[in-house]
């Protein structure tokens, strides 16, 4: 929301002869629009407006553009809205103003990721390419490494681990959108103590320890992640041994030769350093497991040593022991542990991944609660949306590989229906009515919700966007927290509370990018203007 703020009060800040950002705009090649009553509106595509009809032409005015340094555009970074589960109160850097900017690829020096590492800021990058380096974030807090728009790739060069939150020290740290290979130890982990960490849409694939492993810390969030295989003789793709860890809407696919194929994850107490571990694990492809490329022994996703944990609505599919999909003990029958285990669905015939449930669901508080979804549909969510924002050819094959037999056909997503006059989509200020005074009534929409399904956060973006997300901007094209409010209205006691939260949050990161980009439009169009 201050983002909204933010920008709101940017864009209307600036004007020029007594007209706005906005009503320049919509003067467009020397055309003014106005709104006439009883005129069906039609829609601009060039200022993402309705208007019924044009009156008048003059001559646009001359604007001088601001100085590009003076268009403060806020940085990128995760919004804690988008963030699911134990590790989404992790607010990395988004509550300091520092930007470090990522320019070449070296190991160190200025403009490197290694001179940018530290509290209380937000790195992104402007190249894409291999970085080779180890990069210990012991005694960093509030740090946002952001790599999305980029196809980075760090490098550990088998130097230990690639990315290791580590300690106590550590804590509401943010990590996307990046590739991890060739670590000595682990790909990414979280160790002694680290605390609120979110880590989202990266790859980690081809290490010698684990993959993503999460070792002795609490609340910490693993989502959107791609865990591919290791090198031969490595130990597995997540060891979890950490309090209060959320896995959600990965793709562990973890065949490796000559090494093992398991740990998807394996959570245990044997040797944690915080007591006993819990996990949080749903929503997750889990493709295929086995030793030796598959030929082997193997197990899927595991609760052992005491630990426990829900294992709940995962898709799960292995050609070798598919019915050690989901297991509350080591993978071989030994050293159980507490697991609720429900939901899930196999694409393997005659197995029933759901059998060895041995306890009752673990109750989640409602602030780390992940949104409801059936496995089916989980799945899906995670091939379309899972990995770094540019994919190399690692995150296409594993994602490629992934065939969902089992699951139905998925129903076409129904289109909101919209009846009554949409008048909202009209001027709404200062607008004069047939006998010249007064304001044109503006009229809420009334949008049938009732077709509306349960999805993630992802497919809620994905859903306002493609069928009502216009209907949430106002006559200029702007978001309009009026127009939400109405909608939302028609939501409330349609569907579930948690369901309500996510696509609230949903709506807003879409006004929030709307307003981003009429902003930008704004100034291009200025710009133009004024040459």
């Amino acid at each position: 929301m201050k983002r909204l703020l933010l920008l709101t009060t940017m864009l209307f800040s600036l004007v020029c002869h007594g007209q706005t950002y906005s009503e320049i705009l919509l003067n467009k090649d020397t055309v003014v629009y106005e709104y006439v009553p009883g005129k069906p509106p039609t829609f601009d595509p060039g200022t993402s407006a309705f208007f019924s009809r044009t009156v008048k032409k003059y001559k646009a005015p001359v604007v001088t553009p601001p100085p590009v340094d003076t268009v403060v555009t806020p940085p990128p970074s995760v919004p804690s809205t988008i963030a699911q589960g134990f590790g989404s109160q992790a607010v990395g850097g988004s509550k300091s103003t520092a930007v470090y900017r990522v320019t070449n690829l070296e190991k160190s020096g200025p403009g490197s990721l290694a001179n940018g590492i530290g509290s209380n800021r937000t790195i992104l990058f402007n190249v894409s390419g291999t970085i080779i380096g180890r990069f210990n974030l012991a005694g960093i807090s509030y740090l946002t490494i952001d790599a999305s728009g980029q196809n980075i790739t760090i490098d550990n060069d088998y130097n230990g681990d690639g990315i290791s939150f580590d300690g106590t020290g550590c804590h509401h740290n943010i990590l996307k959108g990046v590739h991890v290979r060739n670590a000595g130890n682990d790909g990414i982990n979280v160790i002694n103590g680290a605390s609120n960490i979110l880590i989202t849409n990266c790859t980690s694939y081809d290490n010698q320890d684990g993959n993503i492993d999460v070792a002795g810390g609490t609340n910490v969030t693993v989502q959107y992640c791609i865990i591919g295989g290791g090198k031969p003789n490595w130990s597995g793709a997540m060891l979890v041994t950490a309090r209060n860890v959320s896995v959600h809407h990965n793709l562990f696919s973890s065949l490796t030769d000559r090494g093992v194929g398991e740990r998807n994850p394996h959570v245990h107490a044997n040797y944690s350093p915080v007591g006993s571990p819990n996990i949080d694990f749903r929503n997750n492809i889990v493709w295929q497991w086995g030793r030796n490329n598959g030929e082997g022994s193997g197990y899927g996703a595991s609760v052992a040593y005491g630990a426990t944990g829900n294992l709940v609505n995962n898709y799960f599919y292995s050609q070798t022991n598919p019915g050690s999909a989901a297991q509350p003990d080591d993978g071989y029958g030994g050293n159980s542990g507490s697991a609720y285990i429900a939901g899930n669905v196999s694409g393997n015939a005659n197995v029933n991944p759901n059998s060895k449930s041995n306890h009752a669901e673990y109750v989640i508080s409602t602030l780390y609660k992940i949104a409801p979804q059936p496995a089916c549909d989980a799945a899906r969510d995670v091939l379309r949306n899972v990995g770094p924002s540019v994919r190399n050819s690692v995150d296409n094959s594993l994602i490629n590989a992934v065939t969902l037999r089992g699951c139905p056909s998925p129903s076409p997503v129904p289109a909101a229906r919209v009846s009554g006059k949409q008048s909202f989509l009209q001027w709404n200020d200062s607008i004069p009515t047939k006998s010249g005074k007064g304001k044109a009534k503006i009229e809420e929409p009334k949008v049938d919700t009732s077709a509306i399904p349960l999805m993630s956060y992802y497919d809620y973006q994905n859903f306002i966007r493609q069928h009502i997300g216009y209907y949430l901007l106002d006559a200029k094209g702007q978001p309009s927290e009026h127009v939400k409010g109405a909608f939302m209205k028609e939501l409330s006691g349609k569907i579930s509370n948690d369901a309500y939260e996510v696509v609230a949050n949903a709506v807003d990161d879409f006004l929030i990018r709307s307003l981003e980009q009429f902003f930008n439009n704004a100034v291009q169009r200025l710009r133009q203007k004024g040459k």
